[in-house]
């Protein structure tokens, strides 16, 4: 198994036994971007002729648990206050009037935050290793996808979807880790360890007393403990601690510059939380569909497949559709002739082989020479096969610019001669273009069931194919002794497979 398909498989499982965990992390996440995006848009002042009206405003509305941030909006009309359970409310600073909750209700944000860090039940180590197997997948599934085309599909949609945004949406696990980490996170200990801790009143009556400072813009609460306040003066803004002398101690703005980009507040209006809530949908869909992806894929070889009485079984392993086209074209051309059925190779059992007496196998080989997801349960299930008695003939698909060339088609014909199985033909290796190969081993095998097959019969699978030249454009540059190169836009005049 070559590093590619190790990484391949790594990619896949582990994103499968994350995904119920990782989705719930995701969803919780989603709701929380909400909180910057129906913030308020702050970043005004208040008059110092104002703080006594402030500080009467606060007690009012001061209920079971006290006040713990001020902010105001942008004209100074409307003061926003937070109390240490994170519940916030408007009021006017001129009538008084109460508006209620400007923001999240207190209650729903810290569900989902527990949700979101801890899955309700304190499991916060379950989900930062959630976040570190998160990232290992991202990283390798970008290492994986080398060319992504987009197409209808929706594996195609993934890949390429996650390609593209691969840079948008590696900031969520590495911000997180970053986090969890303590990574580039503000020495508060440090900046506030000569400060002492006053209530929201205490710190206006401070400022009342030292008007020169400059009018008042926020105060926050550091840890629950510290007020950190942010004053305006001749429109500069700076950051002030106040210490156990009551002295004001201008400080440096701390920012947590991980936790504001994964919390989406790095905007002082809603932008960032829309970034936020765009990039938490794209996760999700890329994890849906990848998981969907697989699913389909196992549920397709895993489902039932009856299968009739018949003189020769045609099985097949496709990788991409094109053994599974010839096995049916195969059975086609032989059911005018004799009883035939088809089926994949991961619906066969002892039961059902022992049907018939012959079978033909149409086996693709998939990256450097590993098998198809059809072949690997049927090649599981072989060693306990007792297949005496019955015929059968491998036409194995490849290509040799690979250095396992048909290695998936040649293990299998060997493992059928181990179970006694007889070999109807010898083993066709096919390179790269199948019509001719196919035509040979379709007359190989219809002198051996003493058949005889029309030519046109024979050439169903090099059918032509009309196009028609709907647009075409020079794209060289023909000065000089170059030549002329164009392109054409051309449509298919029925409808094609492909």
């Amino acid at each position: 198994m070559t590093l590619k398909n190790i990484l391949i498989k790594v990619h896949r499982y582990l994103a499968i036994c994350i995904s119920p965990i990782f989705l719930i992390i995701l969803v919780s996440g989603l709701v929380l971007s909400f909180k910057p995006i129906l913030a308020p848009e702050v970043g005004g002042h208040t008059e110092s002729t104002q703080l006594p009206v402030l500080k009467k405003l606060i007690e009012i509305q001061k209920t079971d648990t006290e006040i713990s941030g001020v902010e105001f909006s942008l004209d100074g009309q409307l003061v926003y206050l937070t109390d240490k359970a994170g519940n916030s409310s408007v009021v006017n600073m001129k009538t008084g009037e109460t508006f209620g909750d400007v923001n999240m209700k207190a209650t729903t944000y810290q569900w989902f935050k527990s949700l979101h860090k801890k899955l309700l039940l304190d499991l916060g180590d379950v989900v930062e290793w959630v976040t570190y197997i998160c990232l290992i997948i991202m990283i390798f599934g970008f290492l994986l996808m080398q060319k992504p085309r987009l197409s209808k599909k929706i594996l195609s949609i993934h890949n390429t979807g996650a390609w593209i945004l691969m840079p948008f949406l590696l900031m969520l696990p590495i911000t997180a880790i970053m986090m969890n980490l303590k990574i580039g996170a503000p020495k508060f200990d440090l900046v506030f360890a000569d400060a002492d801790s006053y209530s929201v009143t205490e710190v206006i009556d401070l400022l009342e007393k030292n008007p020169e400072l400059g009018q008042l813009k926020s105060i926050s609460s550091i840890r629950g403990k510290y007020q950190q306040v942010e004053l305006s003066k001749n429109n500069i803004t700076q950051s002030y601690k106040i210490n156990v002398d009551r002295e004001w101690i201008a400080i440096d703005q701390p920012i947590f510059i991980p936790k504001i980009l994964h919390e989406g507040t790095w905007s002082n209006g809603s932008l960032s939380g829309w970034v936020n809530l765009i990039i938490a949908i794209m996760f999700i869909v890329l994890t849906l569909t990848g998981v969907y992806s697989w699913g389909r894929r196992v549920y397709k070889n895993k489902q039932r497949h009856e299968i009739h009485q018949a003189e020769v079984l045609v099985a097949y392993a496709s990788q991409t559709g094109t053994g599974e086209k010839l096995a049916k074209l195969t059975a086609n051309i032989l059911s005018q002739h004799i009883s035939t059925d088809t089926a994949p190779l991961s619906a066969l059992n002892s039961e059902k082989i022992s049907k018939f007496k012959r079978i033909l196998l149409i086996v693709s080989t998939t990256g450097d020479g590993d098998l198809p997801q059809q072949a690997k349960s049927f090649v599981q299930k072989l060693p306990s096969l007792e297949l005496g008695g019955i015929e059968f003939a491998v036409l194995a698909l490849g290509d040799r610019h690979y250095k396992n060339f048909c290695q998936a088609g040649i293990k299998i014909n060997e493992m059928l001669l181990v179970q006694n199985a007889s070999p109807l033909l010898d083993i066709y290796l096919v390179d790269g273009d199948v019509t001719l190969p196919w035509q040979n081993w379709m007359d190989c095998l219809a002198k051996k069931l003493g058949i005889i097959l029309n030519s046109i019969e024979s050439s169903e699978i090099d059918k032509e194919t009309q196009l028609q030249l709907v647009a075409r454009k020079l794209i060289s540059n023909t000065a000089g002794d170059a030549k002329e190169v164009w392109q054409l836009d051309l449509i298919s005049t029925a409808k094609e497979p492909f």
